[in-house]
């Protein structure tokens, strides 16, 4: 879990969330819930992201995959340790939000419902295009590619450059930020803020 943190650089946290929770739902207590609202593709990868966030089992983040949506995927974390589960969740291209615990537990039920809609209908969560053009054959261009497809180089190459994805836009700046810091070429089709 620790080497994957290597990813929470300044700008990706910024990109992850550029207005801290507390904004968008005031708490008292400081500590945040990590809320999936919509899994993304890839069983292995959304356990993967589960165990790296809870420090669990596959057994015990399958178990917890499988309750209805929208889920808290724990509860009490720091805020940068909910950071960090929301970059793995978007790595996933799974939806993911950073809510007060308080507000978690002791919300209205339609008031999340509402609050969970309105935080879904973001642009940063809205699916776009994205080319990966070329990725250096390095170690960081090695983690790059399993961080953010899923896939080894041989399974890259074999799938041939370039690669094209549709992932969320706020996936999509992150992995444009870490492609410029490594020497990966990434191009991004649209840009939903540009409407």
């Amino acid at each position: 879990m620790k080497s994957s943190r290597r990813w929470l650089d300044p700008q990706t946290r910024e990109m992850l969330q550029p207005e801290p929770p507390h904004k968008v739902a005031p708490p008292t207590l400081p500590d945040y819930s990590l809320v999936l609202l919509e899994a993304g593709e890839g069983r292995k990868r959304m356990v993967r992201a589960v165990r790296r966030v809870n420090g669990c089992s596959a057994s015990a983040a399958g178990r917890l995959l499988a309750r209805r949506l929208p889920l808290v995927i724990h509860r009490d974390l720091s805020y940068h340790d909910a950071a960090f589960g929301q970059f793995e969740f978007v790595c996933c291209d799974a939806v993911t939000v950073i809510i007060a615990s308080e507000v978690v537990v002791d919300g209205d039920p339609s008031y999340l419902k509402d609050l969970y809609a309105r935080l879904r209908r973001s642009d940063e969560f809205q699916i776009v295009s994205l080319q990966i053009e070329s990725v250096p054959s390095n170690d960081e261009g090695t983690r790059f590619l399993n961080q953010f497809v899923g896939l080894t180089e041989t399974e890259a190459l074999l799938q041939g450059f370039p690669l094209e994805r549709r992932v969320l836009f706020k996936k999509a700046r992150i992995m444009t930020h870490w492609a410029r810091r490594i020497g990966a070429e990434v191009g991004l089709t649209a840009d939903p803020r540009r409407k």
